[in-house]
């Protein structure tokens, strides 16, 4: 009896369609060990229809139904079968047609065609960068500025950008306008609240009392160069970084010192060809005598109401005092007939502002008198000036201080005194009308003739250089011409051109010399 041979069921055309699609959707893959690799590249072949890729989807592609516009990159897996049905000699699989970029139309689909987009970054708004065309003004007002500050016996200190959040508000006044519209505040990582410094000196402040300057001999004369940041509205001269320059006279209320604190400036000013300005001048009492003006102030601001603008009245609701901050010229003109402070002065500071500017009058620093002057800062007491240059636009102030007698004790400390003042370094150099001479930005350049040259000048760039002299070659392989230009470009004092052992020396106004290399340094 012979074996029963069992038949495999019939298999219908519909159901396997029906799995291959179930397949296909799902982006399973048939595997088959017998099946050889992927090609690695592959042509487009795709648009003669051939069933070359059976059951076996194409990743990437964007439309499966367009085979004109599919490209094969690696990884695609081909049907031996559907080789091997090819017509003799029909090649084109692995060779591409004459005409067609191969390696264009063989790049991988997963490869964007798109080209990159650019993004033009510039500074933030309210910042600027300090070009090196810029840098020799800029270094010569900061370095007057130390010396002037050196030469009245200011040590000078650096203070952190960020400051405690409550230091701020606390020195500054939580109404006041940096407070309310003008600082950076942020929290750290750990939920602090710290805040970019709007101003100086109350960071000075803070480093005198916690590094225990109070308890050294007094007064302690400050001083910082360095960047400042607030929201403000950017215009000419007034950025939201700034420079500023501070000096603070901590722990006395000599007269003598506000003073000293105002001459410094002016003789800032003076060595910086800086003398059409104006120095205003005014006393808004301390805690004895300015409540009993700020009631009165009051009185007058109920009774002039409606003649105020909404900028007027929101700042009387914080400080009575701010009403004099307001720009408006129609609210401006309503004050001039506001009670004056100097009229509710008590002995002691009128004979402290009659001190001040007695000693004024002495270092002959010419000022006004201006009654409304009080500053925008809580913390003030007694004396507070400005300088202003009417030149450089609506907000003319280039200088503005006072005195702070209660500030070290609102943050802490013992009752302390203390007067200083910041002074804006890009509004200074607005007003800055005739600028020194530039310096030659290098003293030597050297012109070689041939490269092989330049082995012998690095020895005499570093000895020069050593010495103390600024000292530079080329290094964009320029033609002799060309480093000739780049030296005048540069301003250089002394060009050598360098052939050989020998080099010729050109000094600027003055002929032409040669001498041996070894003799030049």
């Amino acid at each position: 009896m012979g074996a029963r041979v069992r038949a495999d069921p019939p298999v219908h055309a519909g159901r396997v369609a029906r799995r291959g699609r179930d397949a296909r959707a799902r982006g399973h893959h048939v595997r088959d060990a017998a099946r050889p690799r992927p090609l690695a590249r592959a042509p487009r072949v795709l648009r003669r229809r051939l069933p070359l890729l059976r059951g076996c989807p194409l990743r990437g592609l964007r439309r499966t139904d367009r085979y004109s516009r599919r490209e094969l990159g690696a990884a695609r897996r081909v049907d031996p079968h559907a080789l091997r049905a090819l017509p003799a000699g029909d090649d084109g699989l692995s060779r591409p047609r004459p005409g067609d970029d191969a390696r264009r139309r063989a790049r991988a689909q997963s490869v964007s065609r798109r080209a990159p987009r650019v993004t033009k970054f510039e500074a933030p708004r309210g910042t600027h960068d300090i070009l090196p065309a810029e840098q020799p003004l800029w270094r010569w007002v900061m370095g007057e500025m130390e010396q002037v500050c050196r030469l009245y016996g200011y040590r000078r200190v650096d203070t952190p950008g960020i400051e405690d959040t409550e230091l701020i508000v606390r020195t500054s006044g939580g109404g006041s306008d940096i407070v309310q519209k003008e600082t950076y505040t942020f929290a750290d990582r750990g939920g602090r609240s710290l805040t970019m410094r709007p101003e100086a000196t109350a960071p000075i402040c803070r480093a005198y009392l916690q590094h225990g300057l109070h308890r050294e001999p007094q007064p302690q004369k400050l001083y910082t160069i360095g960047p400042m940041w607030r929201y403000d509205r950017p215009q000419r001269g007034r950025y939201r970084e700034h420079w500023q320059l501070s000096v603070e006279g901590i722990g006395t209320d000599d007269p003598a010192i506000d003073a000293e604190v105002i001459q410094l400036y002016a003789e800032v000013l003076r060595r910086l060809n800086v003398t059409d300005y104006v120095l205003e001048l005014n006393s808004i009492g301390d805690a004895n005598c300015r409540p009993v003006y700020v009631q009165r102030l009051s009185a007058w601001l109920d009774e002039h109401d409606d003649e105020l603008d909404d900028e007027a009245r929101a700042k009387r609701r914080t400080s009575p005092l701010r009403v004099f901050d307001v720009k408006s010229e129609r609210v401006q003109a309503v004050l001039t007939t506001a009670p004056k402070i100097g009229d509710s002065l008590c002995d002691a500071c009128r004979e402290h502002f009659a001190s001040v500017r007695g000693f004024l009058d002495a270092y002959g620093v010419s000022y006004e008198l201006v009654p409304t002057l009080v500053r925008g800062l809580d913390y003030y007491t007694r004396t507070t000036f400005e300088f202003k240059d009417e030149a450089i636009g609506a907000k003319d102030t280039i200088c503005g201080g006072g005195r702070y007698d209660g500030l070290i004790e609102e943050i802490g400390g013992p009752p302390t005194p203390g007067i200083g003042f910041g002074a804006g370094i890009e509004r200074l150099l607005l007003s800055i009308q005739a600028p020194p001479p530039g310096h030659p930005h290098v003293d030597v350049f050297f012109v070689c003739e041939q490269s092989a040259d330049r082995a012998h000048i690095v020895p005499l760039l570093a000895e020069l250089r050593r010495r103390g002299l600024t000292a530079d070659m080329d290094y964009a392989n320029r033609s002799v011409k060309g480093q000739l230009n780049q030296a005048s470009r540069l301003g250089a004092g002394w060009t050598v051109i360098v052939d050989d052992n020998a080099a010729t020396v050109r000094e600027q106004g003055k002929e032409d010399w040669q001498a041996p290399l070894d003799v030049l340094v």
